[in-house]
């Protein structure tokens, strides 16, 4: 069985930089291996100079060894949960790490017995988990305790200890460095051979990097640029070996130099240079040999339609947004096809010429007009999932959906991908559609699929989408057919929903301390009877599959995805006063497990850090009205944690006399003085409103403002000032100069809509202190802004700021164009360029979220939803009386939805195509109008939940889960 530990233990990725092979000679003694750890930190030696590799080792030596040995961070807090750590606190960092990656355990009740030996039975456990091995449950071995036997087969078989007689015995130094030095070895050869990455473009917006061996993909970052510009990487897709990942960019390639660099595989960044050209029609075809005959002018079935595709050079279909001229007809680009009216005959002959202008790549091919086309085979090629998830009882479909692949031909063999064509010739049949049931559409009585295209991995596929019945999802099968209306073919399909797994064991790994009054999360590890881990949420928070969590009470849907892995979500209201707490788990197959947290004193502000990363430490002369508050400040309570602004703003709000006191380092009239405060020197509240201080900037130097906390009666907090250092610069102190990152901008008159400044991109000019303090520059008079390639463009550039509102673009046969973008130093003449592209593809919803009424778009986004009554109306968290619902666009501008989820967005645009979808989770719940704003539900028993999901275009969803807690 795999422990699975591994989640816990990436951070041996750090321990690279001490790889065996960094040494000269390779060890071959235990001495020899022994002075290799202590070079590398991982051992301490004796002030004799000796090894003494006939003692013993103490447990929390062995505990520090682990650590030091895995890279892992010292963490005295995860150590709280042991009594025993007095005479050992110089162990207490290393101990609370192990047990945090639940390397090591204590003896039970809260003792970790840090003096004791540890034994070879219990170091070839800690090795074993440690480098998370297979192990072999029934593996037995003389010598051993029955519960350490299958941990020390694996040790002796991985080579990390000797056979012995007596594993019970304590663990000499000199089998410790042995084994120590074996999983050393182990860890830096597999961080190693990542010994270099291949970057190469293979998509107009798509980069393959090629690696030497398997990477850790959810610790390598990216960063890909174009000169000093950095590139934004919209998404990234791994292969199965774990030794390629693609990268899809925001925006397309362009011709010029990209580099890109690789972090978190390698003891080093790894870097790969390319050479990219701008994307270009490369191949022309026709899609059919013969034009049958359609209908377009409502004249009667004369008129001919022929498909054709269009590719650029990485082979990428490119058909909709390039436009071609015609020898006839009209080319539709969206429908990828020449549409010809006339008084077409069968047998007749038309030649049919596609060019691409600026490319003089064409396609020539003459048609005989034969009969309409219709549907006459058909094929279902499989059940797909984006994340190749499996179809089980607990599949969430209104978040995770599930699509069959179609593929039809005509009768002349030539595919069929009009939709229209499709929902008429082919009829829909499902043997028992209360499993799962197929999208379907009614006419005259008949039965049909209910046809969409969907990009599978950049091609378009034709797929009909799977549904939840109306009383839930269940185990099953239902065998889908579509049939020819015209030749009677058909295809089926048996899709088959299993059981979902069910909860057998779970681990609790300790967060350490929690705090009154707040949230706590308990990462966790359940595995089913195989042993098999469960990450599902929907099966782990199941009320007869999953696990039942108490603290002081049962916890409803308890089980979240936190930082990348599974926890429980204990609400702050648990935790009400210092002392302890116990959280109990019982599986489905009531195994018990629990723990202790010590909850300790609510945080309090203790002590000011300094301001925050974006706020300006460095201003030109002549600034005035510089505010700051409490927002702009990195404020730590008395656990070393920086607190959220809304909490520090909750302890302003509670005593009028707590304050922020800003003080400056030189009186007004000193010739230092290059800080001038406004009235106000306090940061304070009126019991709702948290004040500013201003202030102005004069001359050319540095001041230091101090920053002192001010508690109940005003009094000042011991110890929590800080001091910041302003600089104040006239301007000839720049040792260099930057440019922000201007992204796509939107041309609204290209797309024929409404100017909107939402869509306004600011050219940010930035002269750079030796320090590394930016100091914001002003258009004209510092610098000048310009694009000469584009008129366009330059014309409005000029203001540093991209606002293209009359004088369309000029696209050619794009929707997007690349424009050069230069700034010029006004006091250097340096120039700094940045490719910036201009688009006129009307704005889309890219992303959807919930959140709580009234907190506007940047509200935090809401999963959940508990309520109390039986009923519930959807209505209700689309029109803010629980809910409100912001839809952000590719460009990055934000807008609420109406209450019908349609949504407009500053240049005009409506979007009114979005499904609203209610699926049941757990229980019976009866749900009428589905699929419309005004869906309700009833019925809703106490721990029944449901689903409400919006979903619009391009599969961009936000679900809600709402639950009935009482």
């Amino acid at each position: 069985m795999k422990k699975g530990l591994s989640l816990l233990l990436a951070a041996s990725v750090a321990f690279s930089a001490f790889s065996a092979t960094a040494f000269a000679a390779t060890p071959q003694t235990a001495e020899e291996k022994y002075q290799a750890l202590v070079e590398a930190g991982i051992f301490e030696g004796f002030p004799d100079g000796q090894a003494h590799l006939d003692q013993n080792m103490t447990r929390a030596q062995a505990a520090k060894i682990v650590a030091l040995l895995l890279g892992l961070d010292q963490d005295a807090s995860a150590a709280s949960v042991y009594k025993d750590l007095k005479d050992a606190e110089w162990a207490a960092g290393y101990i609370g790490a192990a047990t945090k990656a639940g390397i090591l355990e204590g003896r039970g009740n809260g003792v970790f017995d840090p003096s004791a030996n540890v034994t070879i039975q219990e170091l070839a456990k800690i090795i074993v988990e440690a480098l998370d091995l297979d192990v072999d449950a029934s593996a037995t071995v003389a010598g051993t305790d029955p519960w350490a036997a299958p941990y020390v087969a694996a040790a002796i078989e991985a080579g990390l200890i000797a056979e012995q007689d007596d594993y019970t015995a304590p663990a000499s130094r000199e089998i410790l460095v042995e084994s120590s030095y074996s999983a050393y070895a182990v860890i830096g050869e597999e961080d190693e051979v990542v010994a270099a990455a291949t970057a190469t473009p293979v998509g107009a917006k798509k980069i393959e990097v090629k690696f030497g061996a398997a990477i850790d993909e959810s610790k390598a970052t990216f960063t890909v640029k174009k000169g000093t510009i950095s590139l934004n990487v919209a998404s990234k897709s791994v292969s199965e070996d774990k030794k390629t990942v693609t990268l899809e960019l925001s925006s397309k390639l362009s011709e010029g130099e990209y580099t890109v660099t690789v972090g978190g595989v390698s003891a080093t960044d790894l870097t790969s240079s390319f050479t990219a050209e701008n994307e270009k029609v490369a191949k022309i075809e026709f899609k059919a040999t013969n034009a049958p005959l359609t209908e377009l002018d409502s004249d009667g079935i004369d008129d001919l339609a022929i498909p054709y595709v269009v590719s650029n050079q990485y082979g990428e279909d490119i058909t909709k947004t390039t436009s071609l001229t015609t020898n006839i007809g009209t080319v539709n680009a969206s429908a990828k096809q020449v549409e010809i009216t006339g008084n077409y005959k069968l047998n007749d002959v038309v030649a049919v010429t596609l060019i691409h202008p600026s490319t003089a790549t064409s396609a020539v091919q003459q048609f005989t007009v034969v009969a309409q086309a219709r549907v006459g085979d058909v094929a279902i090629t499989g059940l797909y999932n984006k994340d190749n998830k499996s179809l089980d009882e607990d599949t969430n479909l209104g978040t995770d959906a599930f699509y069959l692949v179609v593929e039809a031909k005509d009768q002349y063999g030539n595919p069929v991908s009009n939709l229209t064509r499709l929902e008429s010739d082919l009829v829909l049949s499902q043997s028992n559609n209360t499993v799962v049931d197929v999208r379907d559409i009614t006419s005259g009585g008949t039965t049909y699929a209910d046809f969409e295209t969907l990009s599978i991995d950049g091609v378009d596929k034709t797929v009909v989408r799977i549904d939840a019945p109306a009383a839930g999802i269940k185990v099953g099968q239902n065998n889908v057919t579509l049939i020819s209306n015209t030749t009677g073919k058909n295809a089926s399909f048996n899709i088959t929903v299993s059981e979902a797994a069910r909860a057998d064991t779970i681990n609790l790994i300790s967060p350490g301390s929690v705090y009154v009054g707040e949230k706590a999360y308990v990462a966790v590890e359940v595995f089913d009877k195989q042993g098999n881990a469960i990450t599902n949420l929907s099966t782990l928070n199941h009320a007869t599959k999953g696990v039942k969590v108490n603290v002081n009470g049962d916890l409803t849907n308890a089980f979240v995805e936190k930082d990348g892995i599974v926890q429980i979500e204990i609400p702050a209201s648990k935790f009400t006063a210092k002392g302890y707490v116990t959280v109990m788990a019982q599986t489905s197959s009531y195994n018990i497990k629990t723990l202790t947290l010590e909850v300790k004193d609510a945080a309090v502000p203790t002590l000011i850090r300094g301001v925050d990363a974006d706020f300006a430490k460095a201003y030109k002369a002549g600034k005035t009205g510089v505010t700051l508050t409490y927002t702009n400040l990195a404020i730590e309570d008395q656990y070393g944690r920086v607190m959220a602004d809304a909490d520090v703003k909750a302890w302003l709000d509670a005593d009028t006399d707590r304050k922020i006191e800003v003080a400056q380092q030189y009186a007004a009239g000193n010739s230092n003085d290059v800080i001038v405060l406004g009235g106000a020197t306090s940061i304070v509240s009126n019991g709702t409103t948290v004040s500013t201080v201003t202030f102005d900037t004069t001359g050319k130097g540095s001041e230091k403002l101090t920053l002192t906390l001010h508690g109940d009666n005003g009094a000042a907090i011991s110890s929590s000032a800080a001091d910041v250092t302003l600089r104040v610069t006239d301007g000839t102190e720049y040792v260099s100069y930057s440019v922000d990152s201007i992204g796509t901008v939107y041309d609204e008159a290209g797309a024929s809509k409404t100017n909107a400044a939402a869509y306004d991109k600011a050219v940010k000019v930035y002269g750079v202190l030796g320090d590394g303090n930016k100091v914001q520059l002003d258009v004209g008079t510092e610098y000048t802004v310009s694009a000469l390639t584009n008129a366009t463009v330059n014309g409005d550039v000029y203001d540093s700021t991209l606002n293209i509102a009359s004088s369309p673009v000029s696209y050619g046969d794009k929707t997007e164009v690349v424009v050069p973008v230069t700034v010029v130093i006004s006091k250097t003449g340096e120039k700094l360029a940045q490719d910036v592209t201009i688009s006129k593809v009307a704005p889309k919803v890219a992303s959807v979220k919930f959140v709580e009424s009234g907190k506007g778009k940047d509200g935090t986004a809401k999963t959940t939803l508990s309520i109390s009554s039986n009923s519930f109306n959807v209505a209700d968290i689309l029109n803010g009386a629980t809910y409100d619902v912001w839809a952000k666009d590719q460009y990055g501008a934000s807008k609420q939805t109406a209450a019908n989820g349609h949504v407009t967005f500053d240049d005009g645009t409506a979007i009114t195509t979005v499904a609203i979808r209610v699926a049941p989770v757990t229980g019976s719940v009866t749900i009428t109008g589905n699929g419309t704003a005004s869906a309700a539900v009833t019925g809703i028993e106490q721990y029944e939940a449901f689903d409400v999901t919006l979903e619009y275009a391009d599969g961009v969803t936000a679900t809600v889960r709402v639950t009935r807690t009482n």
